[in-house]
């Protein structure tokens, strides 16, 4: 009884700690769940971003990502400064805690100024009496509108503002609603470029860029807007759109974590992105334009930690943070395990010895076989020899003898059965003889 409780206390402990390391293993697989928060009227990141927690989950990644739509442009950076979100998309004019490190360059929005060339306008100090058209499709439009009349001293009076959706574009000028347009977004971009070929159709090829030429003057006194260029032949076209380069005002859009967030989850998150770009385009072209950020390149970002693991190579993948673990893990369920069929083994020999000791008495049984004299003993040793195969054959239907301990059973039950018959007729002879000789006795 005593080695069952010590078996069965090594097979609870055993499943014991089998159970805590599958726990763990369980718990160290599951996706970690990371939230976005962005822009609602964002529609260019929303894309990006809804497609990339689509093709992660698909992809059965360790990450997954859930958006965090939220009206108000301070929001995003306020829940990430609270502890309220794991990220943020925002531009880089907007005001960032201290507490934000940038994890991704996900574009560089560029101001893009077209205007019909009969209304005469060739440089942003010219709005003055114009209808402008603003794209609401990039909601920073509007405030490098708003940036630009400041600069130059233009009041909202002096200058119509027409709010637009970009498909709208081309219409407004076919009309004549508005006399310039500022779009915002990466020059080259599948619907900047679709928007730019569409106005310079309805304008007969008529179409003029118009350059920020005090760009640099006006980004060194907004803070997060910098100097560009937009490039010649940029939107492609007969002739080339534009026909030479064109200067221009622009900020960046950018994923920021804390240092609350992992490294190495904020290196995966940097890996997987990067690896889906191509992918992404096919939600929205500019995600072909997200890229690591390059601490060279602009000494003001605070880049995480994370992405300085990408950049140097020292990020690690799950199995490597966790090798030394899952070998420990292991190699001792690996322990447990064999420890476990040791004590079952040794346990089930034990069983099988006591088994085979109450079956194999039958021998010490056979051996009273010789001594008996009278008919009565031989019945009670035949009557031990059948309680022996009961119990044989309960065991075997039970499982517990294997085929060669029944065979060796039962040849040596044939065997003190054979016996048995031999004694009784020997006994039976020789009751027959004495009571022979008695009856000649009496007749003499």
């Amino acid at each position: 009884m005593r080695h069952w409780r010590m078996a069965l206390a090594a097979v609870g402990a055993g499943l014991a700690v089998v159970a805590v390391l599958a726990a763990a293993a369980y718990v160290l697989r599951l996706p970690t769940r990371l939230t976005v928060a962005l822009l609602a009227d964002d529609a260019i990141d929303r894309a990006i971003f809804q497609a990339a927690a689509a093709q992660l989950k698909t992809r059965r990644s360790p990450l997954r990502l859930e958006l965090v739509v939220q009206d108000d442009p301070s929001q995003p950076l306020a829940a990430l400064d609270g502890g309220k979100v794991d990220l943020a998309i925002a531009r880089s004019d907007a005001a960032v805690p201290a507490s934000a490190r940038v994890v991704l360059i996900l574009r560089n929005d560029a101001a893009v100024i077209i205007a019909a060339k009969a209304s005469g306008i060739t440089k942003t100090t010219e709005f003055a009496g114009r209808r402008i058209g603003i794209s609401t499709d990039v909601p920073g439009t509007g405030d490098v509108f708003t940036t630009l009349l400041s600069y130059y001293g233009l009041s909202g009076r002096q200058v119509t503002r027409v709010d637009l959706a970009l498909a709208d574009v081309p219409a407004a000028f076919k009309d004549g609603r508005i006399d310039a347009a500022i779009l915002m977004g990466v020059p080259g971009a599948r619907a900047l470029t679709k928007t730019v070929h569409a106005v310079d159709t309805v304008l007969h090829d008529r179409v003029v860029f118009v350059g920020v030429d005090d760009a640099d003057a006006v980004a060194a006194v907004h803070d997060g807007l910098a100097s560009t260029k937009i490039a010649e032949g940029a939107f492609s076209g007969r002739p080339l759109q534009p026909p030479a380069d064109v200067s221009t005002i622009g900020y960046g859009v950018r994923l920021f974590a804390t240092d609350a967030l992992d490294e190495s989850t904020v290196a995966a998150l940097v890996r997987q992105l990067l690896a889906m770009k191509s992918s992404l385009a096919a939600s929205h072209s500019t995600a072909a334009n997200i890229a690591p950020p390059d601490p060279d390149d602009d000494n003001s970002l605070v880049l995480h930690a994370g992405v300085k693991a990408y950049l140097d190579g020292d990020d690690t993948s799950f199995v490597e943070r966790y090798s030394d673990y899952l070998y420990l893990g292991a190699s001792l369920a690996s322990g447990l395990a064999s420890a476990v069929a040791l004590s079952m083994g040794s346990l089930a020999s034990r069983r099988r010895r006591r088994t085979l000791a109450a079956l194999f008495d039958i021998q010490d049984v056979a051996a009273k076989v010789p001594a008996a004299t009278t008919l009565a003993e031989l019945t009670a040793i035949e009557q031990a020899a059948s309680e022996r195969a009961r119990l044989a054959f309960r065991k075997a239907a039970d499982g517990e003898l294997r085929g060669e301990d029944i065979a060796a059973f039962g040849l040596a039950l044939t065997d003190l059965r054979a016996a048995i018959a031999a004694r009784r007729t020997l006994i039976v002879e020789q009751q027959s003889r004495y009571e022979g000789r008695g009856t000649r006795g009496v007749s003499t």
